[in-house]
């Protein structure tokens, strides 16, 4: 098999477009904030009449319908996003019939975020959340560089698998939903295996009785598509598909040892 060298010079071009078209991208200005839901699951799972026969309090409050929400506020731009930036601070709503009964901060990246607050406040999750209402809460203005995260956790009667976000930040006109996409690992996986067996059923070797020597192209070929097909297949999850995994059971947090649930059977 013998490659005509006048597809040398495009394919380089090509390949050259290609790598400074995508440096180009990662290097692009983004300021971006975008939201997920890393949980959210009723606190009890029980269905039908067992579930009648079990009270749930918080406190000395009787709780009917409650859910357990984990969610994370993320930078995932490549820009700072400042204190002066902010029109308004992020509010994250839940749906008007929903009833938070209790929030917390579980975690944040980096660690110790929240003394970028020049506020006296004693607990993180005082100083990250500025303000709770009814069914919505409010964060307080902080610097959220590229990365920079917040995971609360809230309690939530009547939840209704509605989340929004609002919020007058300059150079952020939403915050979307995360949802990490794996469209390219799986394009180069595919790639890799459609060149593979391309070379294997329709590209011959040069030299086919020299098994301890294959010729130049044949073996390129092949090595291109197995290089694809692994890059696709061990290409690294982003670090926002990480689970926090805070248990309301056995975490240490104050609020989840109110938590109090008895049957009537006992």
């Amino acid at each position: 098999m013998e490659i005509d060298i006048r597809l040398v010079a495009p394919l380089a071009t090509v390949l050259a477009s290609s790598v400074a078209s995508y440096l180009w991208y990662l290097n692009k200005v983004r300021k971006r904030v975008s939201i997920s839901t890393i949980r959210a699951e009723p606190l009890i799972a029980l269905k039908g009449s067992s579930r009648r026969k079990i009270k749930v309090l918080f406190g000395d409050h009787p709780v009917e319908n409650a859910h357990l929400l984990h969610l994370s506020l993320c930078n995932d731009g490549n820009t700072p996003v400042t204190v002066s930036d902010y029109q308004s601070p992020f509010r994250i709503e839940l749906n008007p019939d929903a009833r938070i009964l209790e929030v917390e901060v579980i975690e944040t990246w980096p660690a110790d975020l929240d003394r970028r607050i020049n506020s006296q406040a004693t607990t993180t999750t005082t100083k990250l959340v500025k303000a709770t209402s009814k069914s919505w809460i409010e964060l307080t203005p902080t610097l959220l560089n590229p990365k920079d995260e917040i995971v609360l956790q809230l309690l939530v009667e009547n939840f209704a698998d509605q989340i929004s976000v609002s919020q007058h930040v300059t150079g952020i006109k939403r915050v979307d939903f995360w949802k990490e996409s794996r469209f390219l690992p799986r394009l180069l996986s595919t790639i890799g295996a459609t060149i593979i067996i391309f070379a294997a059923f329709f590209v011959p070797p040069d030299q086919p009785f020299k098994l301890i020597m294959p010729s130049i192209p044949f073996f390129m070929i092949i090595l291109l598509g197995v290089l694809l097909y692994a890059a696709g297949r061990v290409w690294p999850k982003s670090p926002r598909s990480r689970q926090f995994g805070t248990d309301l059971t056995a975490s240490n947090n104050a609020w989840s040892r109110r938590v109090q649930v008895s049957s009537e059977g006992t």
